[in-house]
């Protein structure tokens, strides 16, 4: 048994009207039709949707765009019009629907434009309030991560400059042991001049005792330049003592310095991985945020 077309026509309106939010309008925009889920979902009195038009149920930011005429002459022309829209219900609050605009033909020609629609404002309100979260923590992790970053730059410029001072330290200090290096061998020197000074004295003085009277005076000189030559040595042995203890101080300074030196490279190499890790969350708190973008414009 066959259905007429027109018991099928009468039974699909009466599932869209039970199952969908409908709406239909003239081609002034005034509302002609409104279904009870669709007068539930924005609010309002199907009576008081009556005397209301299109422009009524849009907020302005639509209103005074280029879509929204553009929307309009489409629909005129033949074109329907679908898409994730938000409108105007009572109280100015926010709706959201899955809509689709249809135009209404009578004998080939336009007549109105009817919409059915699926409200999705408690879907699309967590989805926005979870981008708009996420934008905030992006926003918080990208402000953390360039102040992590600089306070990073500046610590790693510190430590390269203690490591230029430590370098420098160490130069000076090597240049130190060279010349007490230089001293120690001159004080040798000196040590070996004075030997000698000594051993001629010692060889005067028998040559003066050979000489006897007449080699009196002789004798005397040769004395005080033994005497002289033996201060010679005892300062230079003390000078050699002093000079060694200074050298044994430098090695341990430069000891503390290699160690410092060591220390501060190793300290330099962690800051520099850390202002690198800085800069691949500040990467990737740009890329979730390019993201979150991406889904507000996909609402």
């Amino acid at each position: 048994m066959y259905t007429e077309a027109s018991t099928v026509d009468a039974q699909m309106l009466a599932a869209l009207k039970e199952n969908m939010a409908v709406i239909r309008f003239d081609l002034d925009r005034n509302i002609q039709y409104v279904s009870e889920l669709f007068a539930a979902a924005v609010g309002y009195p199907v009576a008081t949707l009556l005397k209301m038009r299109h422009e009524d149920l849009c907020f302005d930011d639509f209103l005074n765009s280029k879509q929204y005429e553009e929307m309009w002459r489409n629909l005129k022309n033949g074109k329907a019009y679908r898409d994730k829209i938000k409108r105007k219900a009572r109280g100015n609050r926010v709706l959201w629907l899955e809509a689709t605009y249809m135009p209404i033909k009578e004998n080939g020609r336009i007549t109105g434009v009817m919409k059915i629609a699926v409200d999705i404002t408690e879907r699309t309100t967590t989805i926005l309030n979870m981008a708009s979260h996420l934008n905030e923590v992006t926003q918080q992790l990208n402000e953390q991560s360039n102040l992590g970053a600089d306070t990073t730059q500046s610590l790693l410029e510190q430590v390269q400059q203690m490591a230029t001072i430590s370098s420098n330290h160490l130069t000076h200090i090597t240049l130190l042991e060279e010349r007490a290096s230089n001293i120690k061998s001159l004080i040798q020197t000196i040590r070996s001049i004075a030997s000698q000074t000594n051993m001629l004295a010692i060889n005067a003085s028998i040559e003066a005792a050979h000489a006897g009277k007449h080699g009196a005076g002789f004798s005397v000189v040769a004395k005080e330049v033994r005497r002289l030559a033996n201060e010679v040595d005892e300062t230079t042995v003390n000078m050699n003592t002093r000079v060694q203890l200074m050298l044994q101080e430098l090695d341990a300074i430069t000891a503390d310095v290699s160690v410092m030196t060591a220390a501060i490279t190793k300290s330099s190499e962690q800051v520099n991985t850390t202002f690198s890790e800085f800069q691949q969350i500040h990467l990737l708190s740009k890329d979730v945020k390019a993201q979150s973008d991406q889904l507000n414009k996909i609402i």
